[in-house]
Parts: structure tokens; C-alpha cells; sequence
């Protein structure tokens, strides 16, 4: 009885290790360059391309929050 146990979860431990392995060598899961929707017209947009915040202003409120961030110690 033990060894059917063992041998379940030992069987088991091996696929999980194995999925782990293959899913992670699977290089176009991870890769960004590769389009789901090749071939049809896709129109991918870039995050924030609509914002209207200019470099200064960006500049402007990461010192705020960087002063703000050493003087009240918010963490």
C-alpha cells in the first residue's frame, strides 16, 4: 500500500517538474515580439500613447513624490 502511494506522488512531483520545465522553455509564450493574430490587421497600441502628460510635468511629479517619499516616510 505504501508503494502505491509513493509512487502515485512520486509520478505526480515528475509531471509537475516536467510541465514546469517545458512550459518554460517554450520560448514564444514568453516572447513579445510573437502576434496571436498574425496575418489579420491588427492595430496594437502602446501603453499611455493617449497621455497628454509632457517629459516636464513627469519630471515635475517624480520629484514630488520622491520629496515626499524621504520627508513622511510613507512605507
Amino acid at each position: 500500500m505504501v508503494f502505491c502511494t509513493d509512487g502515485l506522488f512520486l509520478s505526480l512531483s515528475v509531471f509537475v517538474i516536467l510541465i514546469g520545465y517545458f512550459g518554460l522553455e517554450a520560448k514564444v509564450i514568453f516572447s513579445s515580439e510573437h502576434n496571436l493574430l498574425e496575418g489579420q490587421n491588427v492595430k496594437i497600441q502602446t501603453k499611455y500613447s493617449g497621455s497628454r502628460l509632457t517629459d516636464s510635468d513627469a519630471k515635475q511629479h517624480a520629484e514630488k513624490l520622491k520629496d515626499y517619499m524621504k520627508s513622511a516616510k510613507p512605507y
